[in-house]
């Protein structure tokens, strides 16, 4: 102990706490002293010694404000400082390392102090377990050498790694990779395990540069090889045969795949998401910045790549091309959509107008094209003006009750939002892979984890193979309970298999079955969940054919929306409203999105304020058969049918199934 420290814990002028407040401090914590202590700490005061405020630790979560949009400032204004070399005045950045005092405190110290401040032994030894606890190995060419005891810091660390220093950046992110599957490599570890790792953790490490810039193709090579090793390896030694390549684990598991992210393609998607937000997020700070600096007067859309630019802006505009072909604007009033200038037609391949543009509509807007005082399209002008394509393709989109701004929406994805995971599914062309519908069979089918995983890497081996052709057949032609104890019987039998191989232990065809259906009735026990349902009588039913055609998620929308007011007019306050679209739900339940589906939902919710108890739930398909049977049966009603107490006779045996 320093001659400074010992004079301090000798001071006798200390203030003690009292018995009683040792008494306090030694009961249990409840979550609502928690809370009060977290919402009444002033935002502009510190309450501590390392003069940070409560708002410098809260600022970073601010909702609608994210970490990677810090780091795009930052990298944007050091290039400014790279690049500026004259003028009268200089500018300069200021980095600022906050080396916490309490990284270098001493254990002795601490524990000095807390008795010489009268706190109870009790108390001491908890706040010292907490302390003391930490220990750091050494990680070097694989192996895990000694547990080195810290005496100082309150602050637990990662484990230290023997590396060289990388000046790089990029070759860092390997670095970090390596050491991590390195670490792993040395414990048993099954499929399952290393699937979870893998994805979860390894997979995650390049996440936030992937935000920010466009890897170079070889780093993600390198981390692809090292995943690639430690998926097939055995023992540490990464050796082992690849039975399959890397490019087929990391399609979805839906097409035949395990699951694993192809870094190139989700670095891509990220970046996408950046351009998104660009675009529609034009009140937060890093767009003010990125438009004053690259867009001042143009949007996203439009960009250009400009004069010396940054590798973070580069990086961004490599996904522009990609993103004005999945954006359109959803008609709101229609006021600031220049109709030949604007994609906005309901259609995947091209959503500009194709009709001839007259040069004095040049500039005429969406606005223009819809009646004064109506929300309807003037059908009129719309066959004046248009092609049949185009006239075909408008009454398509459904106008809002009230009047709202036009925003984008992303197209390529249902909800409207723009998505990492859907973009990324459609660069891995998951929807033209083959045998997709065996493959979501398969992956439906409810079995334990080992066995799944087992199940995915000897399927993914033999595509193609005439065994693979056999278990398909078997598959797609059996019941689902069937295939479950099929595949349970082949795990079974490879554990025979490796027994004999490894061990010489031979296993008898009983034992087999009876190691099979332990397995599976074990596991089915444990995630056992029954639920019930309680029997309902008809009231009514109403049906009728819309005018226009719409896409089917918004015609049930729409369906839904006529439900609710028929419900008002039939004078009822409590409703519950099932739905078997889970998307439509999600959206009642409070999913944002920028699609027409979500704008006649906005619609809906208005209408909710009428009932004094409301409910939009999911239900499967199978739990809402008596509506299918009646929208098919709408199909043949020229006008609105509507029955009372009484269902239709087509409706019966739909109702008693349902009753079941």
């Amino acid at each position: 102990m320093t001659p400074e420290v010992r004079e301090l814990t000798e001071c006798e002028n200390v203030n003690r706490i009292t018995e009683e407040q040792n008494a306090q401090i030694m009961k249990p914590v409840t979550m609502e002293e928690v809370k009060d202590a977290v919402f009444s700490t002033h935002l502009e005061k510190s309450p501590g010694i390392d003069g940070l405020n409560p708002g410098f630790y809260q600022s970073a979560f601010v909702e609608g404000r994210l970490l990677t949009y810090n780091a795009l400032i930052v990298f944007e204004l050091n290039h400014y400082l790279k690049r500026r070399k004259q003028g009268k005045h200089g500018v300069a950045g200021l980095k600022i390392d906050i080396s916490k005092a309490y990284d270098r405190l001493g254990w002795n110290f601490i524990e000095h102090m807390l008795n010489k401040f009268g706190f109870s032994q009790e108390w001491v030894d908890r706040v010292l377990k907490c302390v003391k606890t930490v220990k750091y190995s050494f990680l070097h060419d694989g192996a895990v050498f000694g547990a080195v005891q810290p005496k100082r810091g309150i602050r637990q660390g990662d484990p230290i790694y023997l590396r060289r220093r990388k000046t790089e950046v990029f070759k860092g992110v390997n670095v970090r990779v390596k050491n991590k599957l390195q670490g792993w490599s040395n414990k048993s570890i099954s499929k399952a395990g290393k699937l979870t790792l893998l994805k979860t953790a390894a997979q995650s490490i390049p996440n936030f540069w992937m935000n920010l810039f466009l890897l170079p193709v070889k780093v993600c090579d390198e981390i692809h090889r090292q995943m690639n090793r430690f998926w097939w390896g055995h023992g540490g030694s990464g050796k082992g045969a690849k039975w399959c390549s890397w490019e087929i684990m990391c399609v979805t598991k839906e097409a035949g795949g395990l699951g694993f992210k192809n870094l190139k393609k989700i670095n891509i998607s990220m970046l996408e998401k950046q351009g998104w937000r660009l675009l529609n997020n034009e009140n937060q700070l890093v767009t003010s910045i990125i438009k004053a600096r690259y867009l001042p007067k143009c949007d996203f859309l439009d960009a250009k790549l400009g004069v010396n630019p940054s590798f973070m802006w580069r990086s961004i505009l490599a996904t522009h091309e990609s993103i004005r072909q999945g954006c359109r604007k959803r008609i709101g009033n229609g006021h600031d959509i220049f109709a030949w200038k604007v994609a906005w037609l309901p259609c995947k391949d091209n959503g500009y107008l194709t009709t001839n543009m007259p040069q004095e509509l040049e500039n005429i807007s969406v606005r223009s094209l819809i009646e004064e005082n109506a929300r309807n399209w003037d059908r009129e002008i719309l066959q004046d003006i248009f092609n049949a394509r185009d006239r075909e393709l408008i009454p398509k989109i459904p106008l809002h009750v009230r009047d709202r701004q036009d925003t984008w929406f992303w197209h390529l994805e249902i909800e409207g939002k723009f998505t990492v995971k859907s973009y990324y599914r459609m660069l891995q062309g998951e929807h033209s892979m083959p045998h997709k519908d065996f493959w979501k069979k398969v992956w439906t089918l409810n079995l334990p984890g080992k066995t799944e995983a087992k199940l995915q890497g000897d399927l993914q081996v033999m595509q193609g193979d005439t065994v693979f052709k056999v278990l398909k057949r078997v598959l797609t032609n059996s019941s689902k309970e069937k295939v479950v104890r099929i595949v349970m019987l082949c795990w079974g039998l490879r554990n025979r298999r490796n027994k004999w191989t490894w061990e010489k232990t031979n296993m008898s065809p009983f034992s087999v079955q009876a190691q099979a259906k332990n397995m599976l009735d074990g596991w089915r026990e444990a995630v056992k969940d029954k639920q019930k349902h309680g029997p309902g009588r008809f009231l009514r039913a109403r049906g009728r054919q819309f005018a226009a055609e719409f896409l089917p998620i918004e015609a049930e929308a729409l369906s839904l929306n006529e439900a609710l007011s028929w419900a008002i007019e039939a004078g009822y306050s409590k409703c519950v409203f099932e739905s078997d679209v889970k998307m439509l739900v999600d959206a009642y339940q409070g999913s944002n999105g920028r699609n027409y589906l979500h704008a006649i939902v906005s619609d809906c919710t208005d209408l909710f304020k009428h009932f004094v108890d409301v409910l939009v739930q999911f239900v499967h398909r199978s739990a809402n058969g008596v509506a299918h049977v009646l929208a098919r049966a709408t199909h043949f009603m020229s006008d609105t049918h509507e029955w009372m107490n009484t269902a239709p006779e087509f409706m019966l045996d739909a109702l008693k199934f349902d009753s079941i």
